[in-house]
């Protein structure tokens, strides 16, 4: 299996001014060539710092830097490459004549500094900069290929697709592929799962687990084929795999946000879903609506933050509130019933709970959540403790009980 090793040069990486999306980009870019990413490194711009991350990664088959390759004194990663590969720089006026018309073309102005761009050393293959001025760089650098692309993403994006990508294939150097399978996991970590899978787990798939800031553990089954061909028996395992987190309820769905999965789901059943939100001050709407033609089946919420608009709005009784609180089975039940009423849809969901840090001026400790359905006529309440979570945890592991409990009654 080939391995890459990243590199992105950059001191604004190190001082934390920029995401590198460079490296992600790329990553995922060589794994869909069935390649395994074996280093990511930051360093800044600096020579002997860069010069001292190329030999770190010098095991690997293909090393791929970006940035560093502009006019500037502090793009230093051409020099870095030539003194790793023992080369001396030098002018190349061809090279130079391509820049010069590129920016005469655009109209930019020429300076000295940007014949920086046009030292390279023998053996160096030019890949070609169509959407800016520093060229890309590939060369053989003993068994490992060495590859030098700019650093910004709209320019190297498109030389990896346009020159990178063929000269991979000209030299036959991508061979064999990744096959994977992803699903996403809700109300179970990483561990659960692990434990789950340990009897089963052979060593047939590289089994990732990666948890998601929107509450869900996405689940990776993964295995390389030498041949580039689906493995009869992929699918066959991943079935297994799966019918083990059937048998222990846990509930998962295909690689999609679950918002998606339950707008597709009513579509079909042909419901409509509406929402009364109280703790989660209009996140189940606002992520619910994320999906292009949910209107055909959302009929609308009201997000009644105080007692006031519980009872002013949905029709919340005021005993209700005095006798049990706002963070109550009965006070969920009367919002269900009260979204209803004004919508009309099949189906009503109620919220109301302590998204903390502390508790509720009735005493309720933060992370107690009450939720309220109306699907179809029957009504059911049930409360969750989020003991332990941030106040952004506890609303969005509301939303998603929200979603999973719907799709659990309706699928």
């Amino acid at each position: 299996m080939t391995t890459v090793a990243i590199i992105a040069v950059g001191s604004e990486l190190m001082r934390g001014k920029m995401n590198d999306t460079n490296s992600t980009y790329f990553a995922r870019w060589f794994e869909n060539l069935g390649m395994r990413v074996k280093y990511r490194v930051n360093v800044a711009d600096v020579g002997s710092e860069i010069v001292a991350a190329m030999r770190f990664c010098k095991d690997a088959d293909i090393l791929v830097t970006t940035g560093g390759l502009g006019p500037t004194k502090d793009d230093l990663t051409r020099i870095a490459a030539a003194e790793y590969a023992g080369k001396e720089l030098v002018f190349f006026p061809i090279l130079w004549k391509k820049i010069e018309t590129y920016l005469k073309a655009k109209n930019y102005p020429i300076y000295e500094s940007n014949k920086q761009q046009a030292y390279l050393w023998d053996g160096v293959e030019v890949l070609d900069n169509d959407c800016g001025t520093a060229p890309g760089l590939f060369y053989r650098n003993g068994k490992q290929i060495v590859v030098l692309l700019p650093g910004p993403p709209s320019e190297n994006k498109v030389m990896a697709e346009n020159k990178l990508l063929p000269r991979l294939e000209k030299y036959n150097i991508i061979q064999g592929k990744f096959f994977t399978e992803v699903v996403r996991t809700y109300g179970i970590g990483e561990s659960g799962i692990a434990d789950l899978f340990a009897a089963n787990d052979d060593g047939y798939f590289e089994l990732g687990y990666y948890f998601s800031i929107e509450g869900y553990i996405e689940l990776h089954f993964r295995r390389f084929s030498d041949n580039g061909v689906k493995p009869k028996d992929f699918d066959d395992k991943v079935a297994a795999y799966l019918k083990i987190l059937a048998d222990n309820k846990v509930f998962y769905t295909e690689d999609k946000p679950i918002e998606q999965v339950l707008y597709e789901t009513l579509l079909k059943k042909k419901k409509t879903i509406s929402f009364a939100e109280s703790c989660t001050g209009g996140k189940v709407s606002s992520t619910f609506v994320k999906t292009a033609g949910v209107s055909q089946v959302y009929a609308g919420a009201v997000v009644s933050y105080t007692a006031e608009m519980k009872q002013k709005v949905l029709g919340v009784s005021a005993d209700t509130i005095s006798q049990h609180g706002v963070v109550s089975a009965a006070t969920v039940k009367e919002m269900a019933a009260g979204i209803k009423k004004i919508t009309g849809s099949n189906i009503a969901v109620a919220v109301s709970g302590v998204a903390g840090p502390g508790a509720d001026t009735d005493g309720n400790p933060a992370g107690l959540v009450w939720f309220g359905f109306d699907i179809d006529g029957k009504t059911e309440e049930f409360s969750v403790k989020l003991a332990g979570m941030r106040r952004e945890q506890v609303i969005q592991k509301a939303v998603n009980q929200i979603f999973v409990y719907v799709l659990l009654k309706i699928k």
